[in-house]
């Protein structure tokens, strides 16, 4: 009796996929005979669909894109992110004049503008620190700009750049750590002094204990530990004074803007596609009604 109930349940299983693929095929069957019958209006509307998106490449203004990378010395890539999102603010809400004067711009400039985007040039890096302690504050990231006039990114890249510069927080950090550098240098050269001084007075009193084999210094400070120490002391300094070179600025760029005279929008084949397709859809509209009214 349970064979036989085992049975009859995979005989419905079957049946009930069988009338699914029965209706899903006479469902494609309908919509290609629909299609046939009225293939010479859908045609037609795909042209018009294909001269709209001609019209709409020609004579659309066009939208250029490029990206520089930066890295930061002194903040970290999420505030980073945050300062540039805060732009991006400006230019959705469609307010050229404050955008022109956070960075220093003409409000014509700013009006060009069209979007700004920040992203992080290595986002697995950076999602491995999302939730760290650690701040990575050197991190590169990639600042993306829209714009309808390509000549305007030299421009807009020196602004970036003094935008962050005068950033309150960078300013007062950059400061603490210029003047802690200088301070460094200066008790280094202090040293650096003091050890001349006490290697000559080394050097004038070497005493020669044995006539074979070289010398053996009787002294108790030996002059090799005294260049040692004078050469590492070099090394620190020349350390520190590229520290501050390079964090002279808060920003660095490490990719300039690209002039791109190509748009990046509109894209003639993108445009034919879409409007192409938006026409079979009008045709559709259009020829579905007038089949349900003629039944």
């Amino acid at each position: 009796m349970q064979k036989q109930d085992d049975e009859i349940n995979v005989i419905d299983s079957l049946s009930f996929f069988r009338n699914i693929f029965t209706s899903i095929g006479n469902v494609v069957k309908g919509f290609l005979s629909f299609t046939f019958r009225n293939i010479i209006l859908l045609i037609v509307f795909f042209v018009i669909g294909l001269a709209g998106g001609f019209v709409h490449y020609k004579f659309s203004k066009p939208v250029y894109s490029s990206e520089m990378t930066l890295v930061s010395g002194y903040i970290d890539n999420y505030i980073c992110s945050q300062i540039i999102e805060k732009l991006q603010d400006y230019v959705e809400d469609d307010i050229p004049e404050l955008l022109g004067e956070k960075l220093g711009i003409t409000t014509e400039d700013a009006k060009k503008i069209k979007k700004i985007r920040f992203s992080n040039f290595d986002e697995e890096t950076a999602d491995e620190y999302k939730y760290a302690d650690t701040i990575v504050p050197r991190m590169p990231f990639r600042v993306s700009v829209l714009t309808t006039d390509y000549s305007v990114y030299p421009l807009l890249q020196n602004a970036i750049m003094n935008y962050f510069e005068k950033n309150p927080f960078v300013i007062q950090q950059k400061n603490i750590r210029q003047t802690n550098n200088q301070f460094i240098i200066n008790k280094i050269q202090i040293q650096q002094v003091e050890l001349d001084s006490l290697k000559k007075v080394v050097s004038n009193h070497l005493v020669p204990r044995g006539a074979q084999n070289g010398f053996v210094f009787g002294q108790p400070l030996d002059p090799l530990n005294i260049y040692r120490e004078v050469i590492g002391l070099y090394k620190e300094e020349l350390e520190i004074k590229t520290d501050i070179i390079l964090t002279a600025k808060n920003i660095r760029v490490v990719q300039d803007f690209e002039v791109r005279e190509k748009p990046y929008r509109p894209k003639f084949l993108l445009s034919i596609a879409v409007f192409g397709m938006m026409g079979v859809v009008l045709g559709y509209l259009i020829c579905i009604p007038k089949a349900l009214f003629r039944r």
